[in-house]
């Protein structure tokens, strides 16, 4: 079978967008680009996977001072096995937060041996100041770092 590139999209949700609870700033700039990246992934058959954050159970943010928080029970996906399954061979990230969450995300893809693209314009930090110093360290790491066009492939 043929080889294949998937889209991760790690956390681009409400509670991470501007005007949520955790908003990372600037964030919804990479929407418009990462709805592009979905088009573009799909049209040459590529596989699009979203990730959603959540907390355990006995999570700080589930404290006994929030009474209407319900917590919703989620089952752990292996995503390298999914991504496997599809003879996926590139994984281009994107998402949020670049320090946290997208960087984690990129590290596990280089450790289960998927080339790894993070697309610059399609993430945005919790610390803008140590955006650079993240980029530069997932390089560093053997992550490709590339830049957003209308054109991506």
């Amino acid at each position: 079978m043929q080889s294949k590139l998937a889209l991760v999209l790690v956390d681009i949700q409400n509670d991470f967008l501007e005007g949520g609870s955790l908003a990372v700033a600037d964030s919804n700039s990479i929407l418009q680009p990462v709805n592009s990246l979905i088009k573009q992934v799909k049209a040459k058959n590529g596989l699009v996977v979203a990730s959603k954050d959540w907390h355990p159970q006995n999570h700080i943010s589930f404290a006994s001072n929030h009474p209407d928080t319900h917590v919703f029970e989620t089952k752990e996906i292996d995503l390298a096995k999914i991504l496997y399954q599809h003879h996926v061979e590139t994984v281009i990230i994107v998402g949020l937060a670049a320090d946290y969450c997208v960087k984690w995300t990129c590290l596990d893809a280089i450790k289960f041996g998927f080339k790894t693209i993070l697309v610059k314009e399609c993430t945005k930090p919790v610390d803008p100041q140590q955006f650079e110093s993240t980029l530069s360290e997932l390089e560093s790491k053997g992550v490709s770092i590339q830049h957003y066009s209308e054109n991506f492939f």
